[in-house]
C-alpha cells in the first residue's frame, strides 16, 4: 500500500530531526579524510532511508558550513551527483564512471547566503524487484564558468559524503497489465478500456482463480498519472474487473466535454503497484481520449420552408433554408420532417430526410405524390463527433406548411345521404374515398351547410368517427329536440406522412344536399275529458280532442286498477307497473275533431278505476308524465244495479217486510241501498192478478206508470200510498220495482211476502130437520 501525504510528510520531518542531531551524534573534524577543506566543496552529513510503503529512498545531506564567500560562489555553479551501489563506493569506482549516478541536482538554490550548510533532499523511486542492502553517496562536479571546464570531487567519506551504513531495501516485481488504452464511441456515450494482463506476456505470474486471484482497478482522472503524482491526483475508480478480463466500458455522464486518461492497477495478495514503472498500465501522457457528448446549441436566425408545387409533375418541392453554426468545424445539418409539431427528432414518427454538410445551409425536398396535408421541418446541428441534441424548440421548426401532391384527386368520400329513422336515430351513410387506404371516417353535424370557409370549432360538432370499409353511423340524437339538421362526412389517413393525419376539409362534395328533420320532441299533453260511466251499457266513455299540433300522431289509453299517485297528483305511466294498455296506438283520421272511445266492462262491478291517456307523434315520441284530472281520471266503474228494502205499513205505523195486512190505508217504503237516478218505477198487484182474465186486483193503475216519490228529498227512500179496501178477497200481496242508480244500471226486484186478510169473518149456523139423522158411535 503506498504511504499518503500525511506519512510522507511525517518521514521528512524525522529525516530533518534527524540531520540536525546528527552533528552531535557524529562530529566530523577538518582532519578528517579526504576531502575535509571547505575548497573540496564535500557533501556533509550524508543519510538515506528507505520508505517500505512507497518503495523509494530518500537521501538527504547538506552542504559545507563554510563561512568563505567564493566557496558559497562556486557552489552555486556545481552539481551533485547522485550514486547508489551495493557495495561500499571510493573515488575511483566514481572517477571511471564504474557505478552510474543516480540523480543530479543543484549544490546550491537561492540567494548566495543560503548556501552555506544548505540542506538538500532527493528522492530516488526505486526499480522493481530489489532485495538487498545499498550505499548511496554524493559527489561533487564544480562547473568553473571562466575556463568552461567540470571537476569530479567524488571523496565518497563514511558518515560524510557516503552513508556510514547500508540500507536495506525490497521492492515488489512489477505487478501491472500493459498497454492500456482507451477509445470513445459518441453514438453510445461510452468509453471502452482495454489493456493486456500481465497473464498474457508471462503466464501463471499471478494467481488468477480463488480468494487469492488478482483484480483490475480502472481508474479515470484528467491529468496523467505518474509514480510521483499518483498519490495527490485527483481520481476516481470507476470500476473492476476480475482476473482474466482485460477490457471494461464506462459510460460517461451527460455534458461531458474533456481530454481524459485512463489507469489500471492491480490488487493482488494485498498489494496495489501504484509505480507505473515505464507507464505501461497507464495512458501515454501525449494521447488523452477526448470524451465529448454535449452537443452543439440550436442554430440561431430560425428554420425556413417554403412548398412549391408542380403541376405538370403532380408532385412538389419544399426548400427548406437555415444558418449554419459557424463555431462548430466539420458540423453535420440533420433536415427532420413531421406531418405533427414535434420537440423531439427521436420520436417515431419524425423523419430523417438529409444530412446536410457545413456550407451549404439549404436542403430542397421533393415530396412525394398523392402528399397532402401539413408538414413540419426542423434543423438541428451535430459536431464532428456526432453528438446531436435531439429536442429542440420552436426556434429551429418550421410549419405547418401545406404540401398538396394529391391533387387532381379528391380526398373526401362520395354519395353521402342521411335518413331520420325515428326512435332518436339518424343514419348517415357514404361511399368511403377512392385512393385511401387504413382511413377513418368524421361525421360532422350542423345546422347550415359546412363550406371551406366553415369554422368546424363554432359551427359543426364531431358526432361519430368510423374506420374505413363500413360506410354507415347510426346517430343518436338528443331528446326534446325537432331540428333540421346538415351531415357531412371526412376522412382522415396518412398521405405519405408518418405519424401524422390530414383532414380535408373543403367540403366540395360529401354533404347532403338538403338538411334531415330530425324529432325528438314529445307532443304536448293532451286532455282527457272526463271519463263517463254508462253503467246501462257496461262501458266508459272516453273522450278528448284531437292534437291540432301534430299529424300522424296516435293515442294510448292506459288503465290502473290500484293507486298509482299515492299521495300525489301527478306520474309517469313508467313509475308503477299496474297500468296496462286499453286502447293501442289509435290513429284517428284527419277529420276526427274530437276523438269518442269506448272501455267495456263486466257485469256485476263495482271498483275505482283510473285511466289515462298518452299522445305519440308518428316518431313515436312521447312522454308518459300524468296529471289527476287533467290526462288521468279516477272512475267509479259501477255495472251493479242498486238493491232495495220494501216495507208495507198502515200510516202512522211502522212497516213491516211481510205479514198479513187487513183493510185500511197503507204505505210502501223503498229502501234503496244507493242513490237512484230515477224515482222508482213500482206495479203492486195480488197474487193472482191477471189483466186479460180480469182476475186479481191491482193497486197500481194500468196502462200507467206508478213511481214511488222521495220521502224528505231523500235519493234511497221512496214511498207510495195506497189503500186496502175492506173486504177485499184474501189473496197475496206482490210488489214490483225497478230501480235505476246513478250509473244507469237498472234492476227489476220482486217481494211477494204480505197477505192480504181484509174480509170479515162470517158464521153460518145450522138446524137439524126432522129427516136428520144421528150417528153415535160405529154405527
Amino acid at each position: 500500500m503506498r504511504c499518503n501525504r500525511s506519512e510522507k510528510s511525517l518521514l521528512i520531518a524525522t529525516i530533518l530531526l534527524f540531520t540536525m542531531l546528527l552533528p552531535v551524534i557524529q562530529p566530523v573534524s577538518a582532519a578528517g579524510g579526504g576531502g575535509a577543506n571547505d575548497e573540496d566543496m564535500q557533501a556533509q552529513n550524508a543519510m538515506a532511508m528507505f520508505n517500505s510503503e512507497s518503495e523509494d529512498t530518500t537521501v538527504m545531506w547538506e552542504n559545507v558550513p563554510t563561512g568563505l564567500i567564493y566557496i558559497s560562489e562556486r557552489l552555486q555553479s556545481s552539481r551533485y551527483l547522485i550514486y547508489r551501489h551495493d557495495a561500499q563506493m571510493n573515488t575511483s569506482m566514481i572517477m571511471n564512471n564504474e557505478i552510474p549516478y543516480i540523480g543530479n541536482v543543484s549544490a546550491c538554490v537561492g540567494p548566495l547566503s543560503g548556501c552555506p550548510g544548505q540542506m538538500h533532499i532527493f528522492e530516488y523511486d526505486l526499480p522493481p524487484s530489489q532485495d538487498g542492502s545499498f550505499y548511496y553517496g554524493i559527489a561533487t562536479n564544480y562547473h568553473d564558468i571562466v575556463n568552461g571546464t567540470w571537476t569530479m570531487l567524488a571523496y565518497m567519506v563514511l558518515g560524510v559524503s557516503q552513508i556510514g551504513q547500508p540500507i536495506n531495501e525490497y521492492t515488489h516485481n512489477i505487478t501491472a497489465p500493459f498497454s492500456v488504452n482507451a477509445t470513445y464511441y459518441p453514438g453510445l456515450s461510452q468509453t471502452k478500456i482495454d489493456w493486456i494482463n500481465l497473464n498474457q506476456l508471462t503466464p501463471g505470474v499471478l494467481i488468477e482463480t480463488g480468494d487469492n486471484a488478482y483484480e483490475s482497478n480502472i481508474y479515470r482522472h484528467l491529468a496523467p498519472a505518474t509514480r510521483e503524482n499518483w498519490m495527490f491526483l485527483d481520481k476516481t475508480m470507476v470500476g473492476n474487473a476480475s482476473a482474466g478480463v482485460s477490457t471494461f466500458t464506462y459510460t460517461v455522464p451527460p455534458g461531458t466535454d474533456v481530454d481524459a486518461f485512463y489507469s489500471v492497477t492491480y490488487t493482488y495478495l494485498g498489494y496495489e503497484d501504484t509505480r507505473f514503472i515505464g507507464g505501461v498500465n497507464t495512458m501515454d501522457a501525449n494521447w488523452p481520449v477526448a470524451e465529448d457528448n454535449v452537443a452543439p446549441g440550436l442554430l440561431l436566425g430560425g428554420v425556413h420552408a417554403t412548398f412549391n408545387a408542380e403541376p405538370i409533375g403532380g408532385t412538389g418541392n419544399t426548400t427548406i433554408t437555415w444558418t449554419d453554426n459557424f463555431l462548430e468545424e466539420n458540423a453535420i445539418y440533420h433536415v427532420w420532417r413531421s406531418g405533427a409539431e414535434f420537440n423531439n427528432t427521436s420520436d417515431v414518427y419524425v423523419e430523417h430526410i438529409a444530412a446536410v454538410p457545413s456550407g451549404i445551409q439549404s436542403y430542397n425536398y421533393q415530396v412525394e405524390r398523392g402528399t397532402l396535408g401539413y408538414a413540419y421541418y426542423a434543423v438541428t446541428v451535430a459536431d464532428a463527433r456526432g453528438n446531436h441534441n435531439s429536442m429542440i424548440d420552436s426556434s429551429v421548426r418550421d410549419g405547418p406548411i401545406m404540401e398538396n401532391a394529391f391533387d387532381p384527386w379528391v380526398a373526401e368520400p362520395t354519395n353521402v345521404q342521411a335518413e331520420y329513422l325515428g326512435g332518436g336515430t339518424t343514419s348517415v351513410t357514404w361511399i368511403d374515398q377512392v385512393g385511401a387506404e387504413g382511413e377513418s371516417y368524421h361525421v360532422w353535424h350542423a345546422w347550415t351547410k359546412l363550406s371551406a370557409a366553415t369554422n368546424l370549432s363554432l359551427e359543426a360538432t364531431l358526432v361519430a368517427t368510423v374506420p374505413d370499409g363500413v360506410q354507415y353511423a347510426l346517430i343518436p340524437i338528443p331528446i326534446d329536440k325537432d331540428r333540421l339538421s346538415y351531415y357531412c362526412v371526412t376522412s382522415v389517413t396518412r398521405y405519405n406522412h408518418l405519424g401524422a393525419t390530414y383532414e380535408d376539409t373543403r367540403f366540395q362534395q360529401n354533404c347532403i344536399l338538403l338538411p334531415v328533420n330530425e324529432d325528438t320532441l314529445a307532443p304536448a299533453p293532451v286532455t282527457l275529458a272526463q271519463p263517463m260511466l254508462q253503467g246501462g251499457q257496461r262501458t266508459v266513455l272516453l273522450s278528448w280532442i284531437n292534437s291540432l299540433a301534430e299529424e300522424e300522431e296516435t293515442y294510448t289509453v292506459w288503465r290502473h286498477l290500484g293507486t298509482p299517485f299515492e299521495d300525489n297528483e301527478t306520474g309517469n305511466i313508467s313509475d308503477d307497473d299496474g297500468w296496462e294498455i286499453m286502447i293501442d296506438n289509435y290513429a284517428p283520421t284527419p277529420a276526427e275533431t274530437t276523438i269518442l272511445r269506448e272501455v267495456y266492462l263486466p257485469a256485476e262491478l263495482d271498483r275505482y278505476t283510473w285511466y289515462a291517456l298518452i299522445v305519440a307523434d308518428e316518431w313515436a315520441n312521447s312522454r308518459d308524465s300524468l296529471s289527476n284530472r287533467s290526462n288521468a281520471w279516477l272512475v267509479h266503474e259501477d255495472t251493479t244495479g242498486a238493491n232495495a228494502e220494501v216495507t208495507i205499513g198502515l200510516e202512522g205505523e211502522e212497516g213491516v217486510t211481510s205479514g198479513a195486512l187487513k183493510g185500511g190505508d197503507y204505505r210502501l217504503s223503498i229502501f234503496s241501498n244507493e242513490p237512484l237516478q230515477e224515482f222508482p218505477l213500482i206495479h203492486v198487484f195480488t197474487s193472482d192478478y191477471d189483466s186479460a182474465t180480469g182476475t186479481g186486483n191491482t193497486f197500481t193503475p194500468e196502462q200507467e206508470i206508478t213511481r214511488a216519490t222521495p220521502f224528505l228529498s231523500s235519493d234511497t227512500h221512496f214511498v207510495w200510498d195506497f189503500p186496502i179496501p175492506n173486504g177485499m178477497q184474501t189473496s197475496d200481496l206482490v210488489v214490483e220495482a225497478t230501480l235505476i242508480d246513478d250509473a244507469g244500471n237498472s234492476r227489476t226486484l220482486l217481494w211477494e211476502n204480505w197477505s192480504i186478510d181484509a174480509a170479515s169473518p162470517t158464521i153460518e149456523l145450522f138446524a137439524p130437520s126432522y129427516d136428520s139423522k144421528y150417528l153415535y158411535g160405529d154405527d
